[in-house]
């Protein structure tokens, strides 16, 4: 029979497997980008996994507040190996390392993704309103700046 601290942690093991296996792949398609289709199935399993993860979040948050001894979850699970016999702190502790890479991952998708954001909008700015973005003024023989026009020049303007 699974008990709710082996479901617990069997929900939030799953999720954070799924995300940081999810983010793996976003990472190699961000150094090797692939088709349009690859990157939306990527998208749609990393909100899949996020949706999954403030799941057993959730899971994590009740089941703790359930636990009279500790608020703390080693202490916790402490606790409850000693009223199931079963082994729960172990388990905890193996996904610790995961969870650490997985957060350090989706740090560095943020930034680079921030960064990409950034530079989109930069060129969609440029694109939109180049009057306003770029210096359209062009030296005169006369050493002055003057607006560019619209008449096309001849070599003999030279």
């Amino acid at each position: 029979m699974t008990t709710p601290t082996q479901t617990m942690l069997d929900a939030l093991t799953h999720a954070v497997t799924e995300l940081a296996a999810a983010h793996r792949a976003l990472a190699q398609l961000l150094a090797q980008p692939e088709s349009g289709q690859t990157l939306d199935d990527t998208i749609t399993r990393i909100r899949q996994g996020n949706a999954d993860l403030d799941l057993a979040e959730q899971q994590r948050q009740a089941w703790l507040a359930t636990q009279p001894d500790s608020p703390l979850m080693p202490q916790a699970l402490t606790a409850a190996e000693r009223l199931d016999n079963h082994s729960y702190l172990a388990p905890w502790q193996q996904l610790q390392p995961q969870i650490e890479s997985l957060s350090r991952l989706m740090q560095q998708h943020q930034l680079i993704l921030g960064r990409l954001g950034v530079l989109i909008q930069e060129r969609v700015n440029l694109l939109t309103h180049p009057s306003e973005t770029l210096d359209t003024r062009v030296y005169a023989a006369s050493g002055k700046t003057e607006q560019a026009t619209d008449r096309r020049r001849s070599l003999g303007d030279a």
